[in-house]
């Protein structure tokens, strides 16, 4: 992509989706105004030099690959730089927040939701199992499903 920087900033490409993701990094990350700031430059992301450039974190990181990805960071409490960011997906992305809860089984470590996907269980089954009825994550894995617990009829 040929492009007519001037100040380090490219001219006539504002308008695409990359250039855009660039500017809102920057801007939850450096805009106390910024209705994200706090979520981010408030806890001290930030993002790397490197990236001052708008050519450089399109060479990083490259287009996006389809209109359902977004930046990532790979850490959340790491800066934006090119050794913690990737495209992610939603999906991806909703796994990697600093509120999911990750769970150690058989020696993996992985989020509620994917464990969930995973073993074909209800997420909030294995949820109120781990956190109402404080079963072991051996138990809330492996116990079946009651699945006549919510149809009983009732005896006279």
């Amino acid at each position: 992509m040929n492009l007519l920087i001037i100040h380090g900033y490219p001219i006539g490409i504002s308008w695409t989706t990359e250039y855009r993701i660039w500017t809102n990094i920057r801007n939850r990350c450096r805009n106390k105004n910024n209705h994200a700031y706090a979520d981010y430059g408030g806890r001290g992301i930030s993002v790397c030099q490197r990236w001052d450039c708008f050519q450089n974190f399109l060479a990083d990181m490259g287009p996006r690959p389809t209109s359902q990805h977004c930046i990532e960071r790979l850490d959340n409490n790491s800066n934006y730089c090119p050794e913690n960011c990737k495209w992610a997906n939603r999906k991806e992305q909703a796994r990697n927040r600093r509120t999911s809860r990750l769970i150690t089984y058989q020696g993996e470590t992985k989020t509620l939701a994917e464990w969930a996907e995973q073993l074909a269980l209800p997420y909030n089954t294995i949820r109120m199992r781990l956190s109402s009825y404080h079963w072991s994550v051996e138990r809330a894995f492996t116990e079946p499903i009651n699945i006549n617990k919510g149809n009983r009829k009732k005896r006279h």
